[in-house]
């Protein structure tokens, strides 16, 4: 590859959908998400246009006598053959990413579970064509407070190392412990049945529990038998895409002028 892909960006606002190729794909916001504005990065050759839902219902199925700026590449009568491929959550967390400057580490430098907002992101996969970039912005829930504005305790690192310490010498109390009770059996049975499952891992389950509770904005997809669609977590591809940025350092500088035609222009007129 010479060159980097370059995607223009679409605003999906509530009651518009998205059609490639002229209806061949169809991307439209699942009713839970109908109040939100999604924007929307195709890296597909195929010509995208954003109209009303009910519009672009009329495109895909051909019942529409209204003509596309480009004509579309679907075969004629196979409207009905258009089904939905499914719904997909935006359910990575992308707001590092896409924030912009507030998050970037040589201007804001702001840490994105301090925003009042979280940024959700997927990329869906047309096969053998390319994937289309989303993203949504939700509010955080009312009453929410960011954890690293809270005034803290001017000692407050000494006492959460103090805390630390004190919990790591506990654990290995207890491991010792149990490796010496256990020396006849299997040292793995006898830190099994001390520590069951582990507690980092059953903390990292109450996360997941807490990410899994988490409404996520959702698309629906429409295709060609409801198939040829996936998803996979996002590139990001927008941030990074189009001509790369060259640093000032390493820019070709436009070379210096010759100072002898200069210095011939400033002799006097009878000096030879």
């Amino acid at each position: 590859m010479k060159h980097r892909i370059n995607s223009d960006r679409y605003t999906l606002k509530p009651g518009q959908s998205l059609i490639l190729g002229g209806g061949l794909i169809r991307i439209t916001p699942a009713q839970t998400s109908s109040d939100l504005v999604f924007l929307v990065h195709p890296f597909v050759p195929l010509h995208p246009h954003v109209t009303r839902t009910e519009k672009a219902i009329a495109y895909q199925r051909q019942t529409s006598d209204r003509h596309l700026q480009q004509p579309p590449i679907l075969a004629p009568n196979v409207g009905d053959k258009m089904y939905p491929a499914g719904t997909f959550p935006l359910k990575w967390d992308v707001t590092k990413k896409l924030a912009g400057p507030v998050t970037s580490s040589v201007a804001g430098k702001m840490k994105p579970e301090n925003l009042p907002y979280r940024i959700w992101g997927t990329d869906i996969l047309v096969e053998g064509v390319g994937w289309i970039e989303i993203s949504a912005q939700t509010r955080r829930p009312q009453g929410w407070k960011a954890p690293g504005m809270v005034k803290k305790d001017p000692n407050h690192a000494q006492v959460a190392r103090r805390a630390s310490l004190q919990a790591l010498n506990a654990y290995k109390d207890r491991k010792f412990a149990a490796k010496s009770e256990g020396v006849e059996q299997e040292p793995r049975d006898a830190l099994s049945r001390e520590f069951g499952d582990g507690e980092r891992m059953v903390e990292r389950r109450k996360e997941w529990e807490e990410d899994e509770d988490e409404e996520y904005p959702a698309v629906e997809v429409f295709s060609p038998l409801g198939k040829f669609v996936g998803q996979r977590r996002p590139m990001c591809a927008s941030v990074v895409s189009g001509p790369k940025r060259v640093a000032s350092r390493e820019r070709k500088v436009r070379p210096r002028r010759s100072m002898v035609s200069v210095k011939r222009q400033r002799k006097p007129k009878g000096a030879e």
